[in-house]
């Protein structure tokens, strides 16, 4: 049986929305009440690998546009969010590629754990009528509890 003791690993899902940023401080307050750790993961999706896309990049020009996109979330999630966790949490970064819920998933069941905390909206230029398609898909496949914040939070 699970209990709140799973609550001690926290998977923030950080894709820079305002619901992302919404979200971010129950992750922060459940692993304070918990004596609990964030992982702040962002997922680049395979979208800049796309043939029509790069067709025009060499292999060694697309590792440098890879490697330069992964630094750049990098940067962006310790100064946006692992920087703002409070001193007594400790709170690393991840960076994966592929398919946002698939990894998502795969991370929180494979790193054990306790729940998943993200937005319930994503940044993009569109969005969905309810809820954002990344969000709706982790919380209908995931086996970790899914935590979705909106951007009021």
């Amino acid at each position: 049986m699970k209990t709140i003791d799973n609550l001690k690993q926290i998977l923030f899902c950080a894709d820079f929305s305002s619901s992302a940023d919404a979200a971010f401080g129950y992750a922060c307050g459940i692993a304070r009440a918990n004596g609990g750790r964030i992982v702040v993961m962002h997922v680049v999706a395979n979208d800049y690998e796309d043939p029509e896309y790069m067709s025009f990049v060499t292999p060694d020009l697309r590792i440098q546009v890879a490697d330069g996109i992964r630094d750049r979330v990098e940067q962006e999630l310790r100064e946006r969010y692992a920087a703002q966790c409070p001193a007594n949490i400790p709170c690393e970064t991840l960076v994966m590629k592929g398919k946002p819920s698939e990894k998502i998933i795969d991370v929180a069941v494979r790193e054990s754990m306790g729940l998943i905390v993200m937005g319930s909206r994503g940044q993009t230029a569109m969005g969905h009528l309810f809820m954002g398609s990344v969000a709706q898909r982790v919380g209908q496949r995931s086996p970790v509890p899914v935590l979705l914040v909106p951007a009021d939070g």
